[in-house]
Formats: structure tokens, C-alpha cells, sequence
């Protein structure tokens, strides 16, 4: 069940930082009507001070615009707690800490593969690791081409694909066995894939 809280806050977070670019994104193109063009990369801790600005003069566009800037300052706010949170969390657990010490691995992606896996004595290799999110899945034997794949949660394996894809990037294939046999130790077993 802790996989399932994992998961609940990792979409709860993803959620609010959707919504939050959102109505950033809203603001930017109920501004642009006015010739307002705000400049494409605003941090997003920064975007409250630098809208406002902009329509300071303008009472009735300030009475259309500043609920919206609340709601999403309000928004961003309930994201940078649950980032926190998450941040916490993830620096209590050894299984995490090991997983950013490869190089574009961070809290979010350390975490998100760690509820994925939930239990690694579950699988018997590192290719079952991937085939459970869907990188290495192939058909059963038997199966025509033609035939339709088995719906396997597709939305969970895509989110966790999106995250491991950032981090394999980063890193070659030498330090991922580093680390495959150094989470292997970490778990207490022999390495992942030891027969």
C-alpha cells in the first residue's frame, strides 16, 4: 500500500503544476489581446510579481486577472509542499538516495521508479524490471501479429517511462549496472539478475 500513497502524491504534484502552467498559460494569452507580450521563459516563482506589473494601471483588467493570478499563486504554493514533501521523503530512503547518484536521476524520477518496482523480489532480472513498465514487453508466444496487445495500465507505464527515459539518457550503461548491483546490495540480495 505504501506504492499506492507514493503514486497518489507523485500525481497529486504532477496535477497542480498542470494546472498551474494552466493559467499561466491563460494569463499569457488573455494579456496578449491587450499587446502584452510576457517573455517565454518566466520562473515560476517569479511569474506573480511580473504579470501584476503589467496591468497595474488598468483597473478593470486588474479586476479580471488578479483572481486568476491568485488562484494560481495559490496553486503554486500547494505544488512547492507537496515538492517538499516528496523532497523529504526521498532523502529518508537509501533506495532513492542510491538512485540519484546517477547522473539525471532526481527526486521525482528516484521516487516514481521506486513505487513502480514497489517490490523488486518480485522480478527475476533486470528485464522483467523493464518489461513491468512496458519498455521490453514482447507478445506471448503464440500470438499473431495482428492481435491486440492485453491493456496492461497503460497511463502508469507511460508516466514511468517518461521519467526513467530522462534518466537513461544521462548515463551509460556501465554506471547502470553500477548501480543495478549497488541497489541490488542496498536491498539485500545479490544484484539484480543474479540467478
Amino acid at each position: 500500500m505504501h506504492s499506492h500513497r507514493v503514486r497518489a502524491l507523485l500525481a497529486s504534484r504532477k496535477a497542480i503544476l498542470k494546472k498551474c502552467s494552466d493559467l499561466e498559460n491563460e494569463l499569457r494569452g488573455l494579456l496578449r489581446v491587450f499587446g502584452v507580450c510576457l517573455p517565454p521563459r518566466v520562473a515560476h516563482g517569479s511569474f506573480d510579481g511580473k504579470v501584476r506589473q503589467t496591468f497595474a494601471e488598468d483597473e478593470m483588467l486588474a479586476c479580471a486577472l488578479n483572481p486568476l493570478l491568485d488562484a494560481r499563486t495559490m496553486l503554486y504554493k500547494t505544488y512547492l509542499k507537496l515538492d517538499n514533501a516528496i523532497k523529504a521523503l526521498v532523502k529518508a530512503d537509501p533506495v532513492c538516495k542510491l538512485l540519484m547518484s546517477v547522473p539525471g536521476v532526481g527526486p521525482v524520477t528516484a521516487f516514481s521508479f521506486k513505487a513502480g518496482v514497489d517490490d523488486p523480489s518480485r522480478s527475476k532480472s533486470s528485464r522483467t524490471v523493464a518489461a513491468h513498465f512496458g519498455a521490453d514487453a514482447p507478445a506471448p508466444p503464440g500470438w499473431r501479429e495482428r492481435q491486440p496487445r492485453p491493456h496492461l495500465a497503460r497511463e502508469r507505464r507511460r508516466r514511468s517511462l517518461g521519467t526513467l527515459c530522462c534518466g537513461a539518457f544521462a548515463t551509460h550503461a556501465q554506471r547502470a549496472m553500477v548501480l543495478a548491483q549497488g541497489l541490488g546490495r542496498a536491498l539485500g540480495q545479490d544484484g539484480i539478475g543474479a540467478q
